[in-house]
């Protein structure tokens, strides 16, 4: 890699070549974002790329800076503390089991109403662990009842507050309809 980018550099006169992933590190953005700027017609962002013989993608690092620092890519909306699920925005009843009580993905799931796919995809983004922490022994992943219990109870104060500190009244996303 160090090399590749050496040789880039020779090429392209001391200019300094970031790959696709440090760029997106530095844009604070997902690589297939940047995929899609330098490649999607429609797209409001083109960023120059170079590609060397391996085909793989290079960005010069002072256009990544141009972009950074240009207002139309940054992002407006904050990113909460709390997802925007049903049952933080619901009253409903949270369910009575011993807060020592280890729970499955699964299990977890139907107690609790959060989706399956949900619990998974936010481990495997590391979102909102600060709130929701899971426990792992190998491949066997659990949640702890109590910290469930708690992530809804702090999820809805949280939604509440939100609420009237912005004078918005939030509700759950909606879901994409087929």
């Amino acid at each position: 890699m160090k090399q590749r980018i050496i040789k880039e550099r020779a090429l392209t006169n001391t200019t300094m070549l970031l790959s696709e992933k440090q760029a997106a590190e530095h844009l604070d953005r997902a690589e297939g974002t940047l995929r899609n700027w330098r490649t999607k017609k429609g797209s409001n962002v083109l960023i120059p790329h170079v590609r060397n013989n391996s085909k793989s993608v290079f960005y010069k690092l002072e256009d990544i800076l141009a972009i950074a620092e240009s207002k139309s890519i940054k992002r407006t909306g904050k990113l909460h503390k709390f997802p925007r699920i049903d049952i933080l925005f619901s009253d409903s009843p949270i369910p009575d089991l011993d807060p020592s009580t280890m729970l499955t993905t699964l299990e977890a799931s139907l107690a609790f109403g959060i989706s399956k796919a949900s619990l998974q995809i936010w481990r495997s983004k590391r979102q909102f662990l600060a709130v929701l922490p899971f426990h792992c022994v190998c491949h066997d992943i659990r949640y702890l009842a109590a910290d469930l219990v708690c992530f809804i109870h702090e999820g809805r104060a949280y939604w509440k507050a939100q609420s009237v500190e912005r004078n918005r009244q939030y509700r759950p996303r909606t879901k994409l309809s087929a």
